[in-house]
């Protein structure tokens, strides 16, 4: 009489599973690695590199630029606001300044232009380079003595 579950099947699903999950995990901490290495080094930098890069960085924040800043602007406005009412309501005015400069330029608007840029051209740049390397172009780049890793991926992380 069989049950229809083997411990030994669930067993090797389990470490298949397992085996996988780390061999990804494996993947993307080696092509993080390559990255850095190819970040601080000095070939990576030539002319073609800087255009590159260049491009990307514009590409990166330029059309995003008008709608960011409008909206900032009114979210900068808002929170000033509430800060100033709030600092003359308990009669800590003399710390309102402060409070404005410490929330806004060291803590909110570099962490909201991250995560802006994050969404906005991260997301549509990876989902490129996935169809490029789903199309082959990755390939035809090799073979025509190309490094993809430096030449289209490293732009991109740099931007």
């Amino acid at each position: 009489m069989t049950t229809g579950f083997s411990l030994y099947g669930w067993l090797l699903g389990v470490g298949r599973g397992v085996v996988r999950w780390l061999h990804g995990w494996w993947t993307v901490i080696f092509i993080g690695a390559q990255l850095v290495v190819l970040a601080f080094s000095p070939s990576s930098y030539g002319p073609d590199a800087r255009r590159a890069v260049l491009r990307h960085v514009y590409y990166a924040a330029g059309p995003g630029l008008p709608g960011f800043t409008t909206l900032m602007a009114l979210f900068n406005v808002v929170l000033i606001r509430i800060l100033v009412v709030t600092a003359f309501a308990y009669g800590l005015t003399q710390y309102a300044l402060d409070a404005v400069v410490r929330v806004l330029v060291l803590e909110l608007i570099p962490l909201v232009a991250a995560l802006y840029v994050a969404v906005e051209y991260t997301i549509p740049g990876g989902s490129e380079l996935y169809k490029l390397r789903r199309a082959g172009g990755l390939d035809a780049l090799r073979a025509r003595g190309v490094e993809p890793l430096s030449h289209e991926v490293l732009p991109r992380v740099l931007a």
